[in-house]
């Protein structure tokens, strides 16, 4: 367990640790997403701890000082380490993660959830969720494979096309 988080106080049913990095599910070439885990200190109370990249180490005198200045409150509880394994040493902490993956479930234990989480990542999923619950959504057109395609002259233009994707067996 952190140290930091030992100096401060013991975990709260209330108190929440926020792990929201983002290279689990961005494109790992992309400059400074590493570093994207600090955006969460803002959704932070001074009960709640933080995983931040050790990269920030050194600006955080400057980021607190900054928080300070316009009348942010905020966690000084960090974590100086943004593996989903440090997730396992807070289990009296409720976790906040930015992407809740594979990796993610692995570590906090919660199969129901990430089964729930697996079903409304997938687009058509959603979106036949939302049409029976009667959610206003874009105009969507969810297509079982690339080959119904064939009436583009239906889109409107700008026109975003999302990959369907489910998890599969490949043993099979």
């Amino acid at each position: 367990m952190s140290t930091a988080f030992n100096q401060h106080m013991a975990p709260s049913f209330d108190a929440r640790i926020f792990n929201h990095g983002i290279m689990n599910c961005t494109n790992d070439n992309v400059i400074g997403n590493y570093l994207y885990s600090g955006k969460a200190l803002g959704l932070t109370n001074l009960e709640d701890t933080i995983q931040l990249h050790p990269d920030l180490k050194s600006q955080w005198p400057y980021i607190i000082e900054h928080y300070h200045r316009i009348g942010l409150s905020h966690t000084k509880n960090v974590v100086w380490n943004v593996s989903y394994q440090e997730l396992e040493e807070y289990t009296g902490c409720k976790p906040s993660v930015f992407f809740f993956g594979e990796d993610t479930s692995a570590y906090l234990k919660q199969p129901s959830w990430f089964d729930v989480v697996q079903f409304i990542n997938s687009k058509n999923n959603f979106m036949t969720l939302a049409n029976v619950l009667g959610i206003p959504v874009p105009t969507t057109y969810c297509y079982s494979d690339k080959f119904n395609l064939h009436k583009f002259e239906r889109f409107t233009y700008p026109c975003y096309l999302k990959i369907e994707w489910e998890l599969r067996d490949y043993n099979d």
